[in-house]
């Protein structure tokens, strides 16, 4: 909790990314599972996935410019790191 954190663009970040993630396990939890809808998520929902990516771009672009007070250069690299450990920590989760 650093003083130096600009609040407002990291909690922008942080809204984006919570948005991407709902809609992430909307398309890949809620739709196939609940629903029982086997179709492919471009076809269900064609404008979503665009949307899901660009607020992941935004979160990414967001969290950047709010960390970077911190960890100035290194905030795009660490921000990555991050990134890859969540995505490769997914590989030891249990088929649902």
């Amino acid at each position: 909790s650093s003083d130096q954190v600009s609040r407002f663009w990291f909690n922008i970040g942080l809204c984006f990314f919570s948005l991407a993630s709902v809609l992430v396990l909307y398309m890949a939890v809620w739709v196939p599972r609940v629903n029982k809808c086997d179709l492919d998520p471009s076809v269900y929902s064609p404008r979503m996935l665009p949307f899901t990516a660009g607020c992941s771009v935004a979160s990414g672009l967001f969290l950047v410019i709010g960390l970077w007070p911190v960890y100035g250069l290194f905030t795009p690299g660490l921000l990555t790191l991050l990134w890859f450990g969540s995505l490769m920590s997914a590989h030891f989760l249990p088929s649902v």
